[in-house]
């Protein structure tokens, strides 16, 4: 299901959007600690959930984490070309993994 957006880039567009508006999507395992202290905890299974980050065009980056039944109906926009955030949709182009990579290197500062 999220092969397609892992470590994916995505230029924004369309109404409502900013010039040079990009969005980064990491995909991430987590846990929760379901009881125990300390060295003994006990986790839940594993999970996988999408760390998302926009950068607005004039600079200012929002990032959160998509997880859930939210997750499930993102994926589902993703896959249609579109882009869900704060009430807003925007229409969304993915980059190949080549220009990803320059998008996470040049406009998120992260390696």
């Amino acid at each position: 299901m999220l092969d397609p957006f892992r470590e994916r880039a995505g230029v924004l567009n369309g109404e409502g959007a900013e010039d040079g508006a990009y969005v980064l999507l990491d995909t991430e395992t987590h846990w929760s600690r379901t009881g125990g202290h300390w060295w003994w905890s006990r986790w839940s299974s594993p999970r996988e959930v999408v760390h998302a980050r926009l950068r607005r065009g004039d600079g200012q980056i929002d990032d959160w984490i998509v997880s859930g039944e939210d997750l499930d109906a993102q994926v589902a926009s993703w896959r249609d070309g579109l882009f869900r955030h704060d009430g807003a949709t925007y229409r969304v182009e993915w980059q190949d993994d080549e220009e990803s990579e320059r998008v996470r290197a040049e406009v998120f500062g992260l390696d």
